[in-house]
């Protein structure tokens, strides 16, 4: 008794300081607060949620309603108000951000409402003992009302009104009345009868009763509690003066079936004023709760009997208690169950030491308690109905906002996952929330395209993106526990996460800044119930586990998720669905296919030989032939590498095909007809002249060729960049290499034209074989890959180990191939590269014209008219970045393409001495060339 006295005594005194201080810290608050109210005004329309404001004007109205009394009645006689609404005053428990003097005024009509109570109870404590038990007769059998939802009937009327005028007078709400008339719409409409003032008090008076008022009035007291917290202090704190004890405890059964725990919900120590003080309410901190079936009060909870322990001395159980119970030395006991209307056990009651002359607790005790702690079971149960209705509610409030928030945003991906994670977090409180996207779940391999996580604790977002292809191979992401998820389709709910060694090391959760313990991982699918990603949740932020609700309410949140990403890629489909019509349509209105006369003109004419053109030399003049002799030139090359006999190509549908080609190219300065002919006669005679062409197979061969005519098709005459800052419906059609996709795509479109497919005699396979490698030849023109691919072929090469049947090693020299061809120009002699480069300046100064004047941006200086007089110096450091590397790694594989290599030394000594002529006469040395039809 002396240790609990003393335990007692410090505990009061450790309590009242930590009091002290925390009123000093909230009045030191409150003074900076009315010092910066500019602060707290900001911090108000940032923070404050829709419920915080909707009390305030309940809790507003009320105070000015109340005003209004009492300048109207002049009464100060406080016998005329009911008890009713006494209740109503002690049980608002708003809080008023707006001033400290209306919370001073309130907390002064609280204390004349307690008083007018206390006086009550002091002359008549029988009337007081039957209002309570009329009003419990009275009360309803399923309440309809909850105090910790705060109703204002006329600002929700005006906040309708509101709403509805939107709807009224304008058919398309603007985003913030959406988001009201949303809001008002998820207004809980469920009232409950408000609670008693719960400071204990009155109970105090009623030890002058007899037992039956009594146990009335404590049965009145729980009958209508519904939150279970408060509960599980009413009924410690009533069995407490039911058996006058020194100290009581409740433990709450909680968890599943497979990991159950007795949980402390309230303990109530005596005082020497015959009150008690809950130390669970007051020192959250105590660790009072036990795992199951461990002690006393585990025995209790598995068995479902009565322990009642009348000598502590002769029961060694009761030391082995007394570690739970913070010191505290037992003399007598009694535990009793608290059991559901099925007859299972939902908690247990621990009354210690009955302070009767050390007689301990009696056979009336006993039955007393257990009358009470049957209204107890039922009180409990239906709290623990309305917390699980209350959680879904809430579940399903948030998931109609998600629906909202879905509908809401349907043109990115990211922002509708972004919103989903959000309100995964504000529902289900934990520290991290990610979502994985899978690239392709066909493979056997498993990779993720992109993944998105968002911190719960510091708000941090982050998006990783695994798109980017680096040597024709996507970069990889793997993890073992989203591949689990997918292989198996199930949900995977991990406790101890340290503890699982088949994942923890696996798993890119785990981060050096951050650890794992709990997870919850389930698969994401579509409207046809593909799986098309992952969503996890990673440690709760109240430090449990993932239990069944939180697996539930996850499971509806990963369908919406499906939705909505689904969603979104249909429209984001339709948009490029559009922008690929309107790209179709502008090609379609520009050109055409070529007329039949002229294709059979060209079926009748002789084609001269290769020698006759010069076709198989690496010298070849790319101006020696006018557009008719180029295609010409372009059947002799097919003739020559023999693919109209191997590959059973049509004369006919061939000369259609290449002028169609020829006609799909447009007028531009450099990118043209002309230019596609020299890459692929620079390609022909690299085949024909080196090891390459016997190398690589007839069916490789011929699609370099075949790439290399129509790498350019359709080319506008400006470049990737400019695509994209214009924002052109190819910048939105092909996120990457937009104009190599296109020029790929149009090419495609003109084999699928009726008498063009000059690949109509090949099989399924052979033409998915040979479309794919058209594919690569005509993108590896993209001078953002060839930096990508360059440092392996550049290793591979200065180490000869470039292995001609390893696949991969074959298609990196095809797309360096493409490259070397498609700037071949600067190889050829000075009066041919000189040309050229006019060409390209003047295509070039066209597009930074555009950006000058259309899009009100400053070109670089490769394309910047007013810096002409510096193209000599860029045609060096164009040699020196691109091409001097790449024909350098070309001629230590081949000595006959070390006439490649010459030329370009040769050129660039040429422009090397323009550049030194250049600034010494501080003149222009290119001028614009004229622009003929075809590029000729």
């Amino acid at each position: 008794m002396s240790d609990c006295s003393g335990l007692q005594t410090e505990n009061d005194t450790i309590h009242n300081r930590c009091s002290e201080n925390m009123q000093e810290e909230q009045n030191h608050v409150e003074r900076w607060l009315n010092l910066n109210p500019q602060f707290f005004e900001d911090y108000f329309m940032r923070c404050a949620s829709p419920e915080l404001v909707d009390r305030w004007l309940a809790k507003r109205t009320k105070r000015v309603q109340l005003e209004d009394k009492r300048e109207d009645s002049h009464q100060s006689n406080a016998d005329t108000t009911s008890i009713g609404d006494d209740d109503d005053e002690n049980d608002d428990h708003d809080v008023d951000t707006n001033s400290s003097d209306s919370s001073s005024d309130d907390d002064n009509q609280d204390n004349v409402d307690n008083d007018t109570i206390s006086s009550r109870v002091d002359c008549n404590w029988q009337k007081f003992v039957r209002y309570q038990r009329q009003k419990f007769r009275s009360q309803e059998s399923f309440p309809t009302r909850d105090d910790s939802i705060v109703t204002s009937p006329s600002p929700r009327k005006q906040y309708l009104r509101k709403s509805k005028s939107f709807t009224t007078y304008d058919g398309n709400l603007p985003s913030t009345a959406r988001a009201e008339l949303l809001q008002s719409v998820l207004k809980s409409k469920v009232t409950l009868p408000r609670h008693d003032n719960d400071n204990g008090e009155w109970k105090s008076h009623l030890n002058n009763q007899n037992q039956q008022e009594i146990f009335l009035a404590l049965v009145g007291d729980i009958s209508n509690e519904l939150d279970l917290d408060r509960l599980c202090r009413k009924i410690s704190f009533n069995v407490w003066m039911l058996t006058k004890v020194e100290r009581c405890l409740l433990y709450l059964i909680e968890g599943t079936d497979k990991s159950k725990e007795l949980t402390c919900k309230s303990l109530y120590i005596d005082r020497q004023n015959l009150t008690a003080t809950s130390l669970v309410a007051s020192s959250p901190d105590l660790q009072l709760d036990r795992p199951w079936s461990q002690g006393i009060v585990g025995l209790v909870s598995q068995i479902g009997e009565v322990v009642k322990i009348d000598d502590a001395t002769k029961d060694s159980r009761c030391r082995k208690e007394e570690m739970y119970l913070i010191g505290c030395k037992i003399d007598n006991l009694l535990c009793m169950p608290i059991k559901d209307s099925q007859g299972n056990v939902i908690g247990v009651v621990q009354a210690i030491n009955k302070k009767s002359d050390g007689v301990g607790f009696s056979d009336e005790d006993v039955k007393v308690m257990e009358t009470y702690l049957t209204f107890c079971g039922i009180s409990i149960t239906n709290a623990k109905l309305w917390r699980m209705i209350k959680k879904e509610s809430e579940r399903n409030k948030t998931l109609l906002e998600l629906t909202h928030a879905l509908f809401e945003e349907q043109t990115s991906p990211d922002r509708c996952i972004d919103s989903i994670m959000e309100r995964s977090q504000m529902l289900l409180k934990c520290q991290k929330c990610c979502v994985l996207l899978v690239d392709n779940i066909a493979t056997e391999d498993l990779r993720f395209s992109k993944v998105f996580e968002l911190r719960g604790d510091t708000g941090e977002k982050q998006v990783l993106n695994y798109t980017d292809k680096i040597g024709g191979r996507i970069s990889e992401i793997k993890d073992e526990i989203a591949s689990y998820v997918i292989t198996n389709g199930e949900s995977l709910n991990i406790s101890n996460f340290s503890e699982n060694h088949e994942f923890n090391e696996k798993s890119f959760y785990c981060k050096p800044d951050f650890e794992v313990y709990s997870l919850l991982a389930m698969p994401i699918r579509d409207n046809n119930l593909r799986i098309i990603g992952v969503a996890a949740l990673i440690n709760k932020m109240d430090g449990k586990n993932f239990d069944k609700d939180d697996e539930t309410a996850f499971e509806a949140f990963v369908i919406f998720c499906g939705l909505g990403i689904v969603n979104t890629m249909m429209y984001d489909s339709v948009c490029k669905a559009k922008a690929q019509q309107s790209v179709a349509l502008e090609v379609c209105s520009y050109h055409a296919t070529a007329p039949k006369d002229e294709v059979q003109r060209f079926q009748d004419q002789d084609v001269p030989s290769v020698a006759n053109y010069n076709l198989q030399s690496l010298k070849f003049d790319d101006f020696s032939l006018d557009p008719d002799g180029m295609i010409l030139a372009s059947i002799r090359m097919f003739k020559e590498c023999e693919f109209l006999q191997k590959f059973k190509i049509d004369y006919s549908t061939l000369c259609t095909w290449l002028l169609t080609v020829r006609k799909n190219y447009r007028n531009v300065a450099y990118h043209n007809w002309r230019h596609a002919f020299n890459v692929a006669q620079l390609m022909f005679a690299i085949i024909k002249n080196t090891k390459l062409g016997n190398t690589f197979s007839h069916i490789e061969c011929l699609a370099l060729i075949v790439g290399c005519i129509c790498h350019d098709l359709d080319h506008r005459g400006t470049n990737n960049a400019y695509q994209i800052k214009s924002g052109s419906p190819l910048a939105r059609l092909y996120s990457t290499s937009t104009m190599e996709n296109h020029h790929f795509n149009h090419a495609v479109m003109i084999l699928n034209t009726p008498g063009h497919n000059i690949f109509e005699t090949f099989t399924s396979e052979e033409y998915s074989r040979l479309i794919d490698l058209i594919k690569q030849s005509i993108l590896a023109t993209d001078l953002a890959l060839y930096f990508r691919n360059r440092e392996n072929f550049f290793n591979l090469a200065s180490n000869h180990e470039i292995n001609f049947d390893d696949d991969l090693h074959k298609a990196l020299i095809r797309s360096m191939l493409m490259t070397a061809c498609d700037v071949g120009a600067i190889t050829k002699p000075w009066t041919v590269e000189r040309k050229v480069a006019e060409l390209i300046s003047a295509e070039f100064f066209e597009q930074g014209d555009l950006e000058r004047q259309e899009l009100n941006l400053e070109p670089q200086r490769l394309m910047d008219r007013e810096k002409k007089d510096e193209i000599a110096s860029m045609q060096v450091e164009f040699i020196d970045v691109i091409c001097m590397p790449l024909y350098k790694a070309f001629a230590e594989q081949d000595t006959r393409l070390k006439s490649l290599l010459d030329g370009v030394v040769e050129n660039r000594a040429n422009w090397l001495k323009e550049d030194e002529m250049m600034r010494k006469r501080k003149q222009p040395i290119i001028e614009p060339c004229v622009i003929t039809t075809n590029g000729s």
